[in-house]
């Protein structure tokens, strides 16, 4: 490697690491509350599962991160490169723009293989944990499972719990409804003004002690049952171990999947999880698209005297996943559903070689 690709992969290096920082924490600062508000509020977890959880988002926040920080970077650097005169005593030292740019194809073809690797082994992995740092907070402390004025969806069976007040451990004004798809009133509803509850021996299920019980089931011919004390009413705890979400499942798992499991699949199911393999693989090439467009755009702003290159750059790199996230379910074949996914690399290389023909002859 020339002294010269040195200089430069050492400037994009530099600001790829620092775009990687200040992207991950704006994304901590907000979306990724959101999510660690169970742990803070609900579960009042100690700080070293918090610290756990934070640790868990960081594969997760790369998949997005990474390619604009790169994108960035290029830009930045080649303005630079621009600004400063540097890059007309490259070429007249007989480099073209092309080969200037081979080392930031280079770095940006290795930054895709990790991104593919990231995506699809190490992001859904990191999700997975992450599901089950939340059960062992409720593990631990199961009271705040049930957090009082918050309904409780994540049972998985179509199942919501509602708790009016708290006292100590015991829980005031229970309420549960069963729900069906299909039917638009609860099958089932429980409602208890006083509720004790623990942990089964198992570590797998809650034990709700209810207390002025008032049950109704629909579907029974005696549906209404009124108890002073009822007998302890257990509710499993979300498992993530079986039954994982797909964006929890690595590409093999999905794979594996399909080829075991094919007869319990429809196209419907088939078509979901192929088109989750095939967003992966997409998104992890935006690393090599957006860094090729970001050689000409950093060489644009700098002879504006502006910043228009570096915007239009990032208003690219926002289209990008906007098209991304608009044509993902776009389709009713496999194969249409990946050209779709992987139209936007398709027109990101296009606007890429188009910007090269324009700041290579201008």
């Amino acid at each position: 490697m020339r002294l010269l690709d040195r200089y430069i992969l050492t400037r994009v290096i530099v600001g790829t690491i620092f775009g990687i920082f200040c992207l991950s924490a704006v994304l901590l600062l907000g979306q990724l509350f959101k999510e660690i508000k169970p742990l803070i509020e609900d579960q009042q977890a100690p700080l070293l599962k918090i610290i756990q959880f934070l640790w868990s988002s960081v594969p997760f926040m790369l998949t997005f991160t990474l390619p604009w920080a790169f994108l960035s970077a290029v830009v930045l650097a080649f303005g630079k490169l621009s600004s400063s005169n540097e890059l007309i005593s490259i070429r007249m030292a007989g480099w073209g723009l092309g080969r200037i740019a081979l080392p930031i194809a280079v770095m940006g073809a290795l930054l895709s293989g990790f991104s593919l690797w990231l995506n699809g082994t190490i992001a859904p992995q990191a999700k997975n944990d992450i599901q089950t740092l939340l059960l062992e907070a409720v593990k631990e402390n199961p009271q705040s499972f049930l957090k009082p004025g918050t309904v409780q969806k994540r049972l998985g069976d179509g199942s919501r719990l509602y708790v009016e007040d708290r006292e100590g451990k015991t829980l005031k004004g229970f309420h549960f409804y069963q729900l069906v798809k299909g039917k638009d009133f609860p099958v089932s509803y429980v409602y208890a003004e006083e509720v004790g509850v623990t942990v089964t021996k198992d570590q797998q299920n809650l034990s709700l002690d209810l207390r002025d019980a008032y049950i109704e089931n629909r579907e029974e011919s005696s549906p209404i049952l009124i108890a002073d004390q009822a007998q302890p009413w257990i509710i499993k705890i979300p498992n993530n171990q079986k039954g994982k979400k797909l964006g929890s499942m690595t590409n093999r798992e999905i794979r594996e999947d399909l080829t075991t499991n094919a007869s319990k699949h429809d196209k419907r199911s088939i078509l979901k999880r192929e088109k989750e393999i095939s967003k992966r693989q997409s998104i992890a090439m935006a690393c090599f698209c957006l860094g090729l467009i970001g050689v000409p755009l950093g060489i644009n702003s700098s002879r504006k005297e502006s910043n228009s290159g570096f915007i239009v750059a990032l208003l690219i790199a926002a289209l990008y996943y906007g098209l991304l996230m608009g044509l993902e379910g776009v389709g009713n074949t496999v194969a249409l559903r990946r050209f779709m996914i992987w139209l936007p690399n398709i027109l990101c290389f296009a606007c890429a070689m188009l910007f090269y023909r324009k700041a290579t002859f201008s």
